[in-house]
């Protein structure tokens, strides 16, 4: 979250504008603007975009060092002609602050919180956002980012903070392999793909495949149900799987997705599943 105030309406919408640019330009697409209310400007994210974390308690301790830093980053980013006069509230970090809702009513305006969209920032008037002239946009309120795909830009911030001499946070960040960079302590996922078992196939889609697909790949679940599915069938013809593979690729996707699964290690499925980790491990392990 970005909480912006101060300057002239058009001076923020400058700022928000550049912020917008910025993102983009590390592949973050999914990043929401609205109206305050009063005079301000939100930009906000979903944590979802963000969780690259090892674990879930790593992903939490995240908080909130991290988005301060990402804050600080994106100001530092911003020529001086771009946030003229415009205050970034760190405040808004703090454990007890409180955001105003999208489309609730500011008390003191009587304006709307207005979600926008960036074409609409441009030509933002504080007329817009009053109550007779809303309506609602349902595709601003449940659009979602694909998990992950903030990446890029904590790569940047984590670099910036070295220049800058401080310590990065702690966090075991796991990389996506859909970044611009390589990731291959996940290849041997990739091949397992390819590759057929006659045995194990609930653990391995489970532990490995689905978690792989919507954890990692940050694939939708529609896109990481058909991935499942299709192991599952050539599985399935190798040695026959007695139950529904329909079924099974949608409760072991849905199951990653709904517990933030990752999935297991090349050595945690040697120490804890033997059994399993002769049927994946890559050739050369």
């Amino acid at each position: 979250m970005i909480d912006l105030d101060g300057g002239s309406l058009d001076q923020l919408k400058i700022c928000v504008l550049s912020l917008v640019g910025v993102l983009e330009i590390f592949d973050l697409n999914s990043v929401k603007v609205k109206f305050s209310g009063r005079r301000g400007f939100h930009l906000s994210v979903s944590g979802e975009a963000f969780d690259v974390f090892s674990s879930r308690i790593e992903f939490l301790n995240a908080y909130p060092r991290l988005p301060k830093a990402i804050c600080e980053f994106l100001e530092a980013a911003l020529k001086p002609e771009q946030k003229l006069g415009v205050k970034f509230d760190y405040e808004i970090y703090q454990p007890r602050r409180l955001l105003r809702l999208a489309y609730s009513l500011h008390e003191e305006s009587g304006l709307v919180s207005l979600p926008l969209q960036a074409e609409e920032i441009r030509s933002f008037k504080l007329e817009d956002a009053a109550p007779e002239r809303v309506k609602v946009d349902w595709g601003w309120l449940t659009a979602k980012p694909r998990v992950g795909e903030a990446w890029n830009l904590l790569d940047s911030v984590s670099e910036w903070l070295k220049k800058r001499g401080e310590e990065t946070p702690a966090l075991k960040i796991i990389k996506p392999p859909t970044s611009s960079r390589s990731f291959k302590g996940y290849a041997w996922i990739e091949a397992l793909l390819s590759k057929p078992v006659d045995d194990g196939r609930h653990r391995i889609l489970w532990l490995i495949v689905a978690p792989y697909l919507v954890n990692v790949k940050g694939l939708s679940v529609e896109e990481a149900e058909r991935a499942a599915l299709q192991y599952l069938e050539r599985c399935d013809k190798v040695r026959r799987i007695e139950d529904n593979v329909r079924r099974l690729a949608r409760y072991y996707v849905k199951y990653a997705k709904d517990h933030r699964l990752k999935p297991l290690s090349l050595s945690k499925l040697r120490s804890k599943y033997p059994d399993l980790y002769e049927k994946v491990r890559p050739q050369s392990a």
